[in-house]
């Protein structure tokens, strides 16, 4: 696993489909590569780690994801939960540890970050179905 702060080969595509800018918190993992502006806490490293360890060929991997909505929702479920379970494993406090799985459940339910038709409930109990 690799660390670049450039963009990733695929931006020009994911700036306009999802109409997103470079920089912030926005963070891409691409081939065994996740490219970040800012500095990022481990649980998103595991997060990302997930999506480097699935795609095999990353420009078919990021055409499926960018055109399949379902296929978009299954990836980020699966980096989610894992997210969330180092979370479980590192934080202590049950209050803290709340307020991380509502940023995840916001994160994932945000329509301008994956336009997915799920609420917040709905996402904030996904996120905690392990498997």
């Amino acid at each position: 696993m690799k660390f670049s702060k450039e963009k990733p080969p695929n931006w020009s595509r994911l700036e306009k489909v999802f109409n997103v800018e470079w920089g912030g918190s926005l963070v891409v993992a691409y081939g065994d590569t996740i490219h970040h502006t800012n500095p990022i806490d481990p649980s998103t490293v595991i997060h990302e780690g997930v999506h480097l360890l699935r795609q095999e060929d990353p420009e078919q991997w990021w055409e499926r994801y960018i055109r399949d909505s379902r296929f978009r929702f299954e990836e980020e479920i699966l980096a989610y939960r894992e997210q969330y379970k180092f979370l479980k494993a590192t934080i202590k406090d049950r209050n803290q540890l709340a307020r991380m799985l509502w940023k995840l459940a916001s994160d994932l339910s945000d329509p301008k970050m994956y336009n997915l038709p799920f609420s917040h409930g709905e996402c904030m109990k996904l996120i905690k179905m392990m498997k």
